[in-house]
């Protein structure tokens, strides 16, 4: 079971006593996409905030 930096503290709380169902999706990849209504073409044309 892979957890979370964040929820770290409170998957050690409750270890054993809750039941892993397993993944919720499986083959599905994590990332960023830009929307097609945005102004810019890539992630990369994002500026910083000021």
């Amino acid at each position: 079971m892979i957890v979370l930096e964040h929820m770290r503290e409170i998957y050690e709380q409750y270890e054993g006593e809750f039941e892993d169902l397993g993944p919720n999706l499986t083959g599905a990849k994590i990332g960023l996409a830009v929307p097609s209504y945005m102004e810019i073409d890539s992630l990369a044309d994002l500026k910083p905030k000021k």
